[in-house]
């Protein structure tokens, strides 16, 4: 519980600063690889019976932007495909560079989202109807994970799996480091 609430706390103040144009950081060269790795240990314990499969390719990857915010915004996603994925389900987290960007996605074995909701699941507070019962969570996350992504120059978006099988996969883009 302490640690919900000091996520939750965490997630209040980042949108505040987001909100009010105070979040200000120095974009350097980092490795996804590192970050994805310290997302993945972070929420391990919370993940109980479910798989968390990570895939880099190439395992080099490096993005541009601040690898504290880019850890928040990945966790955010992640604990959410957590929350939503059945009990010996599994969570993908891949990665690979397209275009002079890095692009990570999240794919989960959840309900899904409804197509109406895939957008407005990014909203402050928005909760999908089809998906909040009996959950706990404020409707912050995916909002902050988007403002914090965008704050660095990134996207993200979400969508139904391509593979016809129920979940959601979240797509999280970001500036790639020069070489």
């Amino acid at each position: 519980e302490a640690e919900r609430l000091n996520r939750f706390v965490a997630n209040l103040l980042n949108m505040t600063k987001l909100e009010s144009g105070a979040l200000r950081f120095e974009g350097v060269p980092f490795g996804m690889a590192e970050v994805v790795g310290r997302v993945v240990q972070r929420v391990q314990r919370r993940a109980g019976a479910r798989e968390l499969v990570v895939s880099m390719l190439p395992d080099d990857l490096a993005a541009q932007g601040d690898p504290i915010l880019t850890e928040q915004a990945l966790a955010n996603v992640v604990e959410n495909a957590v929350r939503f994925a059945p009990n010996g389900g599994r969570i993908e987290i891949s990665g690979r560079s397209e275009a002079g960007r890095i692009v990570l996605e999240i794919t989960d074995e959840g309900p899904g989202v409804p197509e109406a909701d895939l957008e407005k699941i990014f909203e402050k507070f928005y909760r999908s109807p089809a998906t909040s019962t009996n959950q706990q969570g404020t409707g912050l996350g995916l909002s902050i994970t988007r403002g914090l992504v965008e704050a660095m120059g990134g996207e993200v978006f979400a969508r139904a799996r391509g593979d016809g099988r129920p979940g959601l996969a979240v797509s999280v883009i970001l500036p790639g480091a020069a070489a």
